[in-house]
């Protein structure tokens, strides 16, 4: 936490753009930083409900699999983007359009599968816990923007996801 203060402190002064290190905007490390405050605040709603939740999601994210899982239902679509890159057929701007569509929905998949097993494994309040959390910090904000609902369409029907799979996805990107 005292890095991050140094680094609140230091963009105060410098600018904030000085401070955007990999795709942290200094916008979405401020709002880590004040949910990590409430969380260590033993007063608050919060710091409770992640006490009655910590332990069954060390589990979740300790021995769940939903990197692989995402990068295994992504590969289709990664070899296309890989043989269009090696056979020149697209613009560099197409492809980097599209690689930027791949990590969106690789982040959107990752974080539908760790929510599902949340709430399987921990059940809803845990679930709850992590939407909250996800939407104070805005855990998919640059991974997706600017990304068009067709432009990840696209992707979703390449990767041929069974209908539950494809619900949870697109709770996350509101393509409903």
């Amino acid at each position: 936490m005292a890095y991050q203060r140094c680094l609140r402190t230091y963009a105060e002064k410098c600018g904030e753009d000085s401070v955007n290190i990999a795709f942290y905007s200094f916008e979405k490390q401020r709002k880590i930083v004040e949910v990590a405050e409430e969380i260590c605040d033993a007063d608050s709603p919060l710091h409770s409900n992640v006490v009655d939740h910590i332990g069954c999601l060390f589990n979740v994210t300790e021995y769940g699999d939903c990197s692989e899982y995402a990068r295994k239902k992504l590969q289709t679509v990664i070899d296309i983007l890989q043989k269009a890159e090696e056979d020149d057929t697209e613009s560099s701007t197409d492809n980097h359009r599209a690689w930027q569509s791949v990590n969106c929905v690789f982040d959107v998949q990752k974080t539908a599968c760790f929510i599902a097993k949340t709430q399987e494994m921990c059940g809803q309040g845990a679930k709850d816990l992590i939407i909250q959390l996800m939407e104070r910090t805005n855990h998919l904000g640059n991974s997706c923007e600017g990304m068009q609902p067709d432009e990840i369409e696209e992707i979703v029907e390449i990767m041929e996801l069974n209908e539950e799979e494809q619900s949870a996805l697109k709770e996350f990107i509101n393509l409903k």
